[in-house]
């Protein structure tokens, strides 16, 4: 996903049949009658339930100071036990397109300083550099991995609810 101006033009890939992505906004899944839950997140002891997916995310953001290399993020993660670097898609699913600057729902537990986030997905293209979601807009797109450019938020290991 990346955003773009309304009224500009765009290349569009047609479409048919059921998508197994989420709906990017609150008014697209209640167009598809299928509500998002309110509130979408739960604070929890082990970290915060996305009640829309049923992931566990990390209710903090890492490195507290500064930001990681994509290693650096990888070998935290494999510190924490049960905890592990989101792929690309898990991270964008947490994106609601309705706002920007954070692009996530109302109610979020992750601060309002996220910019861009680390995910576990390497590059098809180049694999010195991995996907990169921007929180600010809801835009992917890549880091290089040696720079220390980005932060992270980890996922619990257990798979969607």
């Amino acid at each position: 996903m990346f955003p773009g101006h309304g009224q500009g033009e765009h290349m569009v890939l047609p479409v048919r049949g059921e998508s197994w992505l989420l709906p990017e906004s609150p008014q697209q899944a209640a167009l598809a009658w299928h509500p998002w839950p309110q509130p979408r997140f739960e604070v929890l002891a082990q970290g915060v339930l996305d009640r829309l997916t049923g992931c566990v995310w990390s209710a903090e953001v890492f490195p507290q100071e500064g930001e990681a290399t994509w290693q650096e993020a990888l070998d935290a993660a494999k510190r924490m036990p049960d905890w592990r670097l989101p792929t690309i898609w898990e991270l964008e699913s947490l994106v609601d397109t309705s706002h920007a600057r954070p692009a996530l729902s109302p109610g979020h537990p992750f601060g309002e300083e996220l910019g861009g986030m680390w995910s576990s997905t390497s590059s098809g293209y180049d694999p010195a550099w991995a996907w990169v979601l921007y929180y600010d807009k809801g835009a992917v797109g890549v880091g290089y991995k040696p720079g220390k450019h980005f932060k992270y938020i980890l996922i619990h290991k257990e798979p969607f609810v």
